[in-house]
């Protein structure tokens, strides 16, 4: 199946390549010097000679990817979440980035004809800094945007949102899953006026065909499932978990030394500025073939995770803002890994694992500090571990346990 896709793509792979052999990054690792011809270049060249890539391969030396010649003032970057240890920096061009952004909402306007770029959209935060502020629980309304935050899910600030996107002309939705569903939820549950929206697209989450099929149902409207990563912009889309690839964005291959079964290794095709070849995905993603197409088909993911702490349904983004916060002051990674224990409702015990010992004090003064910005009414404790330990069920760290249950 591979070599199959390969073929498809093997052209724009091809012309991705030849950029990256001066590469610096990619140079010491390729075990050809120089570049075969496009009709030598096939999918077994590619594979043995070409090496898969991992985020920690590039962590701390992102701009080695980088064209020498041109300078990081010029462009753009966005960070990863970061919440399993440091974000990766993720660079594009002003071309990349108004190429990437047609891109999507030409994907957008195949799907809905009258959606437009100036419709009024909302949104869903965990943190945005406004005029010198960093704003984490707050309504924020301007002429094309709603701002909602994610920190406070509880069923009194749901139906203050329902109200507020009817009543401000916001014509289409982009959120994470779980945000969505606890809007439908809410909306069924106490017979709430449907905003009326043209569309709405779910990125960010897992979210299984059930669900999809609720959220759709109750909002009575379009909606999409967006697959991508800051590393790539839009990888996949469509409706369910069954989603068309973005081919003019990427080419994907089954990682097949994956000892899961799963996971998938992303080539870049568009983004010359910081070409990502071979990079591995630990998603709970697969390519498939269906009547001679490729998708991606999505099996498993990340859920947001809630805890109830003093009357108020919390979003477990909350505690990874405050962990990208603490590092932030720090200047640097402080925090590796972290892990939420609620001790009773209104106490939690913030488990880390640091990346060096003697920062102990001073994260924790800064937690403290944070802690008292974000979460006022709670008292939080810190913990210093060398590990975390993963979740028996799912072989992955979860990141919120309630103590007082489990």
């Amino acid at each position: 199946m591979n070599e199959k896709n390969f073929l498809r793509n093997k052209e724009k792979i091809y012309r991705m390549l030849i950029n990256i052999y001066e590469n610096p990054f990619y140079k010491k690792r390729m075990l050809n010097e120089t570049m075969v011809s496009f009709n030598q270049f096939d999918y077994q060249y590619f594979s043995k000679n070409i090496p898969v890539i991992e985020k920690k391969d590039l962590l701390g030396v992102e701009e080695t990817l980088l064209p020498s010649q041109i300078s990081q003032s010029k462009l753009f970057f966005d960070d990863t979440s970061g919440t399993d240890g440091e974000p990766l920096r993720c660079y594009m061009g002003e071309k990349e980035k108004i190429l990437f952004s047609k891109k999507l909402w030409s994907i957008r306007k195949s799907i809905v004809p009258n959606l437009n770029i100036n419709d009024k959209v909302v949104q869903f935060y965990s943190s945005r800094h406004i005029k010198g502020k960093t704003i984490t629980d707050a309504v924020v309304d301007s002429e094309k945007q709603l701002l909602l935050s994610l920190f406070d899910l509880s069923e009194p600030k749901l139906k203050l949102f329902i109200e507020t996107i009817s009543n401000t002309g916001c014509q289409w939705l982009h959120a994470v899953p779980s945000a969505v569903l606890a809007l439908a939820r809410v909306i069924n549950r106490y017979a709430l006026r449907i905003p009326e929206l043209k569309y709405i697209e779910l990125t960010g989450e897992y979210i299984s065909e059930e669900e999809f099929k609720y959220i759709k149902e109750t909002f009575k409207t379009t909606v999409i499932n967006h697959y991508g990563l800051r590393e790539f912009w839009t990888i996949g889309y469509g409706e369910g978990n069954m989603l068309e690839i973005n081919e003019d964005n990427v080419f994907i291959e089954n990682d097949t030394l994956s000892s899961e079964n799963t996971g998938i290794l992303v080539t870049s095709l568009s983004n010359s500025m910081w070409p990502l070849i071979r990079y591995r995905v630990k998603d709970n993603v697969k390519l498939v073939e269906k009547n001679d197409e490729f998708k991606l088909k999505i099996m498993g993911g990340r859920h947001s995770e809630y805890i109830e702490l003093c009357g108020t349904s919390y979003n477990s983004i909350v505690f990874s803002y405050v962990v990208r916060e603490i590092n932030r002051r720090m200047k640097g990674t402080s925090i590796i890994k972290y892990q939420i224990h609620k001790l009773n409702s209104n106490e939690i015990l913030f488990i880390v694992v640091l990346e060096q010992e003697k920062q102990k004090s001073l994260v924790e003064k800064h937690l403290k500090n944070i802690g008292n910005e974000v979460l006022p009414s709670i008292c939080i404790e810190m913990k210093v571990q060398s590990e975390i330990e993963l979740s028996f069920e799912s072989g992955k760290k979860r990141t919120v346990i309630d103590k007082t249950i489990d």
